[in-house]
């Protein structure tokens, strides 16, 4: 994977002359600019791609036009076989597109991660470090990635921090309803990344 990264540098060097931003994973390529430009990028791609061991594939491809430009781009884009939307598409995990895709998007994403950990919890109460390690290791990455490319998504995700905190966390600790959950202030030290000072100093504290 590395090498084939390294391989396709002049490639993405070369296309930098459609006055496109461009982004590359592996070679998975996404391209950001007006329509014209976009065109431009996508036709040098396809051109110049096989010399480079670079091969388009239009049926997995996807323009996501403002409301307002669509006209322009079925112009363009008509002979190129791409799919188009107004809407939104996932893009590498992540989410493209208007508010309401991305809501929509997220919001079956928070339901299946719920459940998750609903399940870790039960997990939780017999296997706590066994669902401690799901947890730390497994499924938290999911969200992380979320956090980091998606802006403004904090309320969407509270069905997801209220299982946490009233499912999960009480498990683990061995609490067993709700109403011996933890309050939010033992909530936010818990959360700590388990290495800090003030969760050593908890440590070694004996209990008042």
């Amino acid at each position: 994977m590395a090498m084939y990264a390294i391989a396709t540098v002049p490639l993405i060097e070369k296309l930098q002359s459609t006055n496109t931003k461009q982004v590359w994973y592996a070679d998975d390529a996404t391209a950001v600019g007006t329509l014209l430009n976009l065109k431009a990028w996508w036709t040098m791609l396809s051109s110049s791609g096989p010399s480079y061991g670079y091969f388009v594939n239009s049926g997995k491809t996807w323009l996501i036009v403002k409301p307002q430009h669509e006209r322009d781009e079925k112009e363009l884009f008509s002979d190129t076989g791409i799919g188009k939307t107004s809407e939104g598409k996932r893009h590498l995990g992540a989410a493209l597109g208007s508010r309401f895709f991305l809501e929509s998007y997220i919001s079956d994403k928070v339901k299946a991660w719920t459940s998750t950990i609903l399940n870790i919890s039960l997990i939780a109460k017999t296997q706590s470090h066994a669902a401690y390690c799901a947890f730390v290791h497994g499924v938290s990455g999911l969200w992380t990635f979320f956090l980091c490319t998606i802006p403004d998504i904090s309320s969407l995700l509270q069905p997801f921090e209220d299982a946490i905190r009233l499912n999960f966390i009480p498990s683990i600790t061995g609490r067993d309803s709700i109403s011996d959950t933890f309050s939010l202030f033992q909530h936010t030290l818990v959360v700590l990344p388990y290495l800090t000072p003030l969760y050593q100093l908890l440590l070694n504290t004996p209990h008042q």
